[in-house]
């Protein structure tokens, strides 16, 4: 900064690549300057790494800082944290003088400050206050990807308090910065393994801030909040693989802040069942196995109308269809779990009320449920008897085997249902002398048939014969499908 006398006034001139330091006396040449700042870091990788890297710049960004606060100047504080968030991209050597200054402290009490004064009508402007509020947040954010002693300091310094008031004001652009600090705080850390176990029990005990983002999911839609969505998904894979799905679930009460996480967790076990090379993965506990087996046993009692109830948007669906994603890598202590949770008797219920639903129609839904419920007695099946046995006293099996026909509108339910069988039979006599005891006998009639004037008919042995019908049968079976 190069400064000269004008009499009264000091007229003073900045470089551009460095950071204004007092006396700040033109606030339009500061906000000039800062916006310029601000552009250079985001667009320039040396910049980002030079910056604060200059004798007394971070003394000056802290200087201008209580400057900008001190004067309310919203606009000049909200370029100057942009440019402190654009150069945290150069990773710790930029982001450790940042909070050795004590900027985190002074970032979050003005935060603090204007998240409680903001009015509701502001928050859904395009300026002022709630532009600082979003910028602010993602510096926060920023200063602890990759930190952990920024990490430490901004749990300190803002959670729980801070974070609930952020996600509060229900704006996408925070709570996804919001979303990201949290992944950034539980994340597995070979370095601090108990501090993040730590950090993962108390927010679950916040359930304030988890029930606001997982609401907010269907509150705005994934094509506003990217952000939000992407990091909730690993936020969420994190807590579940910590063995806090059933916690989870009942901190929850939103029907639809529950129906967002299970569509959430699908989607992680969706990508690892195509080996998708996402890197997301997912493991239940055995007692979060049995939680969801209890869950979908629960949601079928509740169900007064059962094809009403069975609909791919209802929690019911998506609680067997992460069941059946999941269920292909259980132990044996997972089958164990699911099957005293009730998940073999209610699945068999349903499938034998889906099978009467979709006996003459195409509902898409109640035949994509219906692979799930195969998908999962199918899997708690493998090498576990006492599944094996209860599918076949609850009288299952003829449900699985009436669904190995081949149906071209939905293929792979038959490659399901014979996968099913297989691990219903394996090292199971009796369910192999069930099967080999049941008999096709009676009378097959099409509309095929029908218009030929045939019927066909299958002995005890097994036999099938195709003959005429009689004239006045052959008659009738047209008329009945004229009309």
């Amino acid at each position: 900064v190069s400064t000269q006398s004008t009499g009264a006034h000091t007229r003073w001139e900045m470089q551009d690549d460095c950071l204004p330091t007092p006396p700040f006396e033109d606030s339009a040449s500061l906000l000039e300057h800062l916006q310029r700042l601000a552009q250079g870091t985001r667009q320039s990788a040396s910049l980002r790494e030079e910056l604060l890297q200059k004798e007394g710049a971070v003394d000056a960004a802290r200087a201008c800082m209580e400057h900008l606060v001190a004067t309310e100047e919203t606009e000049g504080l909200t370029e100057l944290w942009r440019v402190c968030r654009n150069s945290c991209a150069a990773g710790e050597s930029a982001q450790l003088p940042l909070i050795v200054s004590g900027i985190p402290e002074l970032v979050v009490g003005h935060l603090a400050s204007c998240v409680r004064q903001i009015s509701p009508e502001e928050t859904g402007e395009e300026g002022g206050a709630i532009v600082l509020i979003r910028v602010g947040t993602q510096l926060l954010a920023n200063l602890a990807t990759g930190c952990l002693i920024g990490q430490d300091e901004l749990w300190k310094l803002s959670f729980p308090g801070l974070i609930s008031e952020l996600v509060n004001l229900e704006d996408a652009s925070v709570s996804g910065a919001v979303a990201k600090l949290l992944w950034d705080w539980i994340r597995p850390a070979s370095d601090q393994p108990s501090e993040q176990a730590s950090r993962r029990s108390s927010l679950m005990s916040e359930d304030v801030v988890l029930n606001g983002l997982f609401g907010q999911l269907v509150v705005f839609g994934e094509a506003d909040n990217g952000q939000l969505f992407d990091w909730m998904l690993l936020v969420a894979q994190e807590l579940v693989s910590g063995s806090y799905l059933e916690q989870l679930f009942t901190i929850l009460p939103a029907a639809h802040a529950r129906r967002n996480l299970l569509n959430l967790l699908d989607g992680v076990a969706g990508s690892q069942e195509c080996s998708s090379g996402t890197g997301l993965s997912l493991t239940l506990s055995p007692g979060d196995a049995g939680f969801l087996a209890a869950r979908i046993q629960a949601e079928l009692a509740e169900g007064e109308n059962l094809k009403e109830t069975l609909i791919w948007s209802d929690t019911l669906a998506l609680c067997c269809q992460l069941f059946a994603s999941l269920s292909g890598g259980f132990e044996a202590a997972h089958r164990q779990a699911a099957f005293e949770g009730g998940i073999i008797s209610s699945c068999v219920g349903a499938l034998g009320s889906i099978s009467q639903e979709t006996s003459e129609n195409k509902d898409a839904k109640m035949h994509s449920l219906s692979v799930c419920l195969i998908r999962a007695i199918g899997n708690c099946c493998y090498q576990f008897k006492p599944a094996q046995d209860q599918v076949r006293e609850a009288q299952g099996i003829p449900f699985i085997m009436s669904n190995s026909q081949f149906c071209p509108d939905f293929p792979y339910k038959r490659e399901w249902a014979i996968l099913a069988l297989r691990n219903l039979t394996e090292d199971n006599l009796e369910n192999q002398e069930y099967i080999k005891s049941m008999q096709i006998q009676g009378t097959g009639d099409s509309p095929e048939l029908d218009k030929m004037g045939l019927k066909m008919e299958v002995s005890k042995e097994g036999k099938v014969t195709v003959s005429k019908k009689e004239e006045g049968t052959a008659a009738e079976g047209r008329d009945s499908n004229h009309e």
